[in-house]
């Protein structure tokens, strides 16, 4: 018996190490240039941010810690991660843009390393058997080697925070179920109140998570006091509470137990607008057409791989199932949580992966208990043989973050071949290139920047023929335009007609180098420009430049795009879009 428990306990070390290593390669993946926006936005906050007086910090008018007092009016995440972060720069020495964005990726990083330990946890005291410890040890490898963990464990962002944070949620939900006590109870409140710190949508996790812990406390007890379910209820209640105002203080006007703060609701508002869809936008239009499944299709093929994705899929009916027969409420209840908040996040406009990390903890829980339930042989082949390609899927995709990443590379190839002074056309909502690195400050070239996103008119078509004909090269920096412009034929005739031509080198301009910087096994690339436009455009986007030659003539373009009628051009907006147009990647 001692035996098996040291080896329970060698292998969660091996996965923690594993997941540890996945995680934290490649920290400083863009070279300091800040490619995500979001954690470039985080940054920027940071730098603003200052430490408050002692009787400042729950004054939200005043407070230097308060974003919007510090230049951000629009400010809609959570305040823990960034609290953490600074004081994190802090101590290290590291208060500045570049540090913080080091410091809040490695705590990212660390945060979701964390979580693996939390999906282990929760695999052991949710499922009951003598097996409960072999569910978590599979349930935790399966965290730790999802991709979609893994890259966003690469970026400052607040949802590996709030992740850590609604797993342990769960955690103290399942302890406080089976083991009662207080201590349990004020631990769901206080990682509830955590979670819904670093991201506000973790209040349906929060909430689901004490109306589970309540109905279940209800239908136990004939064997409980319920003295101890309401002093449980109130502990939870008033340990969140103290939590959320403590770590999202902001959100309430000055001192004020209960008042949220003006500004706070107005930027919810508006930042609910947006994720309906409601707002014209032009990066939702990659969400254009997408239905419920799409966000399930994105885990399955490239967030999980697809090996490990079959299985969930259809370790997820069976899980279902074996609910139902054992009457197995606890295991329920958290798929139940967790599945809530997947819905209510599916119906809103934009669905990208970082928004269902709670998800791939549902997942791996699920194909944790599947793999080992019973002693089936071929159970544990498919375990073996899942986990390995899925690990292989895993390293394949950190090679992204042990070569220079594709724009610097191709910022490097523009200094060294592209003239000084010449003209640079770059897509507006997308990065210019080349950026500023390896000691040029800018200004060897002058950027045409060019409009793409705009809506489509006469007067359109004539500033994209100035475009062209003002521009030497062409270089983009991503597929977020060219990939998402497609999806809304009916709106952007023009643009696509653009693209068309330029990818076919009738334009004028030829094509004269690509950078990219996928997957890959040894010399095995995975081309994964078909997933969904967020997962490859920060940490691994394709740059393609075109130079113009002499085929080029203004009246050749006129020619080309002289037969397009505006007439029919609808400002259709993304969540209306039912079915999808062309969907080419160039």
């Amino acid at each position: 018996m001692l035996r098996r428990e040291i080896y329970f306990r060698v292998a969660l070390v091996g996965i923690l190490v594993l997941g540890f290593a996945l995680r934290i390669t490649g920290v400083n993946w863009d070279s300091y240039q800040h490619l995500n926006p979001d954690e470039r936005f985080l940054t920027m906050v940071l730098g603003g941010m200052k430490w408050p007086g002692v009787f400042d910090y729950f004054k939200t008018s005043v407070s230097t810690f308060n974003p919007v007092n510090v230049g951000f009016g629009f400010f809609v995440y959570g305040t823990l991660p960034l609290f953490i972060t600074k004081a994190a720069a802090g101590v290290l020495g590291m208060g500045d843009y570049n540090g913080y964005l080091i410091v809040g990726r490695v705590l990212s990083a660390l945060f979701d390393w964390g979580t693996i330990w939390v999906v282990y946890a929760l695999g052991k005291n949710l499922f009951s058997g003598s097996r409960e410890k072999l569910a978590g040890l599979a349930a935790a490898f399966f965290y730790a080697v999802s991709v979609v963990p893994i890259q966003n464990s690469h970026f400052f962002i607040v949802d590996t925070f709030g992740n850590f944070f609604g797993a342990l949620t769960l955690l103290f939900l399942v302890r406080t179920v089976n083991g009662r006590g207080l201590v349990n109870w004020m631990g769901l409140g206080a990682s509830a109140g955590a979670a819904i710190s670093c991201k506000l949508n973790m209040v349906l996790v929060a909430g689901g998570a004490v109306g589970v812990a309540t109905v279940l406390g209800v239908w136990q007890n004939r064997a409980r006091n319920w003295k101890e379910l309401l002093a449980g209820l109130l502990t939870t209640a008033v340990v969140a509470y103290i939590a959320a105002r403590v770590f999202l203080p902001y959100a309430f006007e000055d001192y004020s137990l209960g008042n949220l703060e003006n500004r706070f609701v107005a930027n919810s508002k508006t930042a609910g607008m947006m994720m309906r869809g409601e707002v014209d936008m032009p990066p939702a239009i990659l969400w254009a057409g997408t239905n419920f499944f799409f966000p399930i299709q994105e885990m399955a093929v490239w967030g999980l791989g697809l090996p490990l994705g079959v299985l969930t899929m259809f370790a997820l009916g069976w899980n279902g199932a074996k609910i139902i027969r054992e009457r197995d409420w606890l295991w329920g209840g958290v798929a139940g949580v967790v599945i809530a908040q997947i819905v209510y996040q599916v119906g809103f406009s934009p669905k990208p992966q970082r928004y269902y990390l709670l998800a791939y903890v549902l997942a791996a829980l699920i194909a944790g208990r599947f793999v080992t339930a019973g002693k089936s042989e071929w159970k544990r082949y498919v375990f073996f043989g899942v986990g390995f390609l899925t690990l292989l899927w895993a390293v394949a995709f950190t090679a992204i973050y042990r070569v220079p990443h594709s724009r610097v590379a191709a910022s490097r190839w523009i200094y060294q071949n592209v003239p000084r002074g010449a003209r640079v056309g770059w897509e507006l909502w997308d990065d210019p290139l080349p950026l500023l690195i390896d000691g040029h400050g800018g200004g060897e070239y002058e950027g045409v920047e060019m409009a793409l996103y705009d809506t489509e008119n006469e007067v359109k078509r004539e500033e994209l023929i100035a475009d062209l004909t003002e521009a030497d090269y062409i270089a983009l920096s991503s597929n977020r335009l060219y990939g998402s412009i497609p999806r809304i034929p009916g709106r952007y005739p023009l643009a696509i007609r653009y693209y068309q031509l330029l990818f076919s080198e009738k334009l004028g301009f030829l094509k004269v180098a690509e950078f990219n910087s996928y997957p890959r096994l040894g010399r095995v690339r995975i081309v994964d420009q078909g997933a969904e436009e967020i997962f490859t455009v920060y940490d691994h986007p394709r740059v393609v430049i075109f130079a113009k030659n002499s085929d080029f003539s203004e009246t050749a373009l006129r020619d080309a795009f002289g037969d397009i009628d505006f007439s029919g051009v609808k400002q259709i907006l993304a969540k209306d879009v039912t079915v999808p147009g062309w969907g080419k990647s160039f």
